[in-house]
């Protein structure tokens, strides 16, 4: 019943914007959109798709291939069309450690490396626009301080081994004694694998730039969804707004951020183009998600057959 809660908010969502815009106009935007921009938008899910296996085979300790890092990231594409918050990257961490406790804590320290990298580069073209973007208003400056503290936060968690053996001590704090075993493991691993980076710092940053360029080819990606709408956004503004979409739509609250990213598009661009476009924006940026999960459920199988065999 809990599972279908998400589900049941997204539907109550779309159903209250679809009412209240009127889902003739928005499908009236949709089938008069520019589908030249559209196909190139729609076709960027190909690079994408491809730059993020690669940077996950460049990351792992283990050495992955690339083609088992495209299954990887197929198969967790999948998952997170059904799971709140992305959270089949989380369980795409145990497709790649095996079913030993410590394996897990393995897999699950390099996601979390990569959604924090994820995290500093999308929070970094966000300040980016935000410090350039036209449509200045006064209390995006508020916004900003809080985004910065965010920002230096994940960075000093990937970067310094001081500070992220400081939060795990205060997370065996509050968590109870069993919790504790799991965390130090998960500890052990975190500072193997960020250990490996300090000793590379090429390594290191190179991965920080390549998620920046990765993270450039998403918003760019909305951007031409965009134009595809022959909405009008300059392309600054979009690098500062459309990040704020994208962590409203990993709130853990809806399915596969349906709802919630689609309410974001039609109150944060409200002053750049109306509720019917930012709408069917909502709908567009939807399937660039779900393409890659079309795609990944052939492999979803095969690594849950994998998984369940070693239990």
């Amino acid at each position: 019943m809990i599972r279908i809660i998400p589900f049941l908010i997204s539907v109550t969502i779309l159903g209250l914007i679809y009412w209240q815009i009127n889902f003739n106009i928005i499908l009236e935007n949709i089938l008069q959109s520019d589908m030249l921009w559209l196909v190139v938008g729609i076709a960027m899910v190909v690079p994408i798709t491809m730059f993020t296996a690669l940077r996950l085979a460049w990351l792992s300790p283990s050495k992955l291939t690339y083609f088992d890092s495209l299954k990887l990231i197929l198969a967790a594409s999948a998952m997170n069309v059904v799971l709140p918050s992305k959270m089949g990257d989380v369980v795409k961490g145990f497709f790649i450690s095996g079913n030993e406790e410590a394996g897990y804590s393995e897999g699950l320290s390099l996601v979390m490396f990569e959604k924090i990298s994820d995290l500093l580069a999308l929070l970094f073209w966000c300040m980016f626009g935000l410090l350039y973007m036209n449509n200045y208003i006064v209390y995006w400056q508020w916004f900003f301080i809080i985004v910065l503290m965010v920002f230096l936060f994940s960075f000093l968690m990937l970067s310094s081994k001081r500070f992220s053996r400081s939060i795990f001590n205060i997370i065996s704090i509050i968590f109870t004694t069993k919790l504790k075993g799991k965390g130090n493991n998960f500890e052990k691993s975190w500072a193997q694998m960020t250990g490996s980076l300090y000793g590379h710092k090429a390594h290191f940053f190179g991965i920080m730039l390549f998620s920046i360029f990765l993270w450039l080819l998403h918003l760019t990606q909305i951007f031409i969804f965009i134009l595809s709408l022959k909405a009008t956004v300059p392309f600054v503004d979009n690098l500062a707004l459309t990040p704020i979409v994208i962590l409203i739509g990993l709130m853990p609250v809806t399915f596969a951020g349906i709802g919630t990213r689609d309410i974001a598009f039609i109150y944060i661009f409200e002053s750049y183009f109306s509720a019917a476009t930012g709408a069917a924006l909502g709908v567009f940026s939807t399937i660039r998600y779900i393409i890659p999960a079309l795609f990944g459920i052939q492999y979803l199988s095969y690594y849950m057959n994998i998984f369940t065999s070693k239990e």
